[in-house]
């Protein structure tokens, strides 16, 4: 039987992303192409750079024409409802095989999980991210709060690794972080 064959994809303002492996410890091939936030393209170019990621993934991973059995898509500008539902017809176009399982969220939430996964490192960390900057509270898994401005980002980042520094030195000292 064959390994099932997984696609995470990357998009937004700047440009598309695509990966084909069977899972993140195999990763086969990588591939890019244009911006495909819909916001900014509209939903007809953003589906075209998506699949063209796709497209240079596979190829880059010496793959032809081949149904996923799971596909997600972090995409730029996902907020409402609206953007949403845009993101999943954007993945529906990929092909995938009967009953893949496929998904959607904003590019902060792959950001953050990427960033901040416990996959090869029990280590914490803070992401922030230029243009639109999001504090996030790794372990409880949630998102605290977004900025739009560079002093609060910047002031919010400065919180969080104080923080941070604040918990690695009680733990040293064997006592109880202060709650800040």
């Amino acid at each position: 039987m064959s390994r099932p064959v997984l696609i995470g994809i990357d998009g937004g303002g700047s440009g598309t992303r695509a990966v084909v492996g069977h899972g993140p410890a195999e990763v086969l091939g990588a591939g890019e192409a244009g911006a495909s936030c819909v916001r900014d393209v509209g939903e007809e170019a953003a589906g075209e750079q998506v699949l063209a990621a796709v497209e240079a993934a596979r190829r880059d991973a010496g793959m032809g024409e081949v149904e996923a059995e799971g596909i997600f898509l972090g995409l730029g500008g996902v907020a409402t409802d609206d953007d949403r539902a845009a993101a999943q017809r954007l993945v529906e176009r990929v092909p995938h095989g009967a009953g893949a399982s496929l998904g959607v969220d904003s590019d902060l939430c792959i950001a953050h999980a990427g960033a901040l996964a416990r996959v090869r490192s029990p280590r914490r960390g803070v992401v922030l991210i230029a243009g639109l900057f999001v504090v996030g509270d790794q372990e409880a898994g949630r998102k605290m709060q977004v900025y739009t401005a560079w002093d609060e980002a910047v002031d919010a980042a400065d919180e969080v690794n104080a923080r941070i520094r604040a918990e690695l030195r009680s733990r040293r000292l064997g006592a109880a972080p202060s709650s800040g």
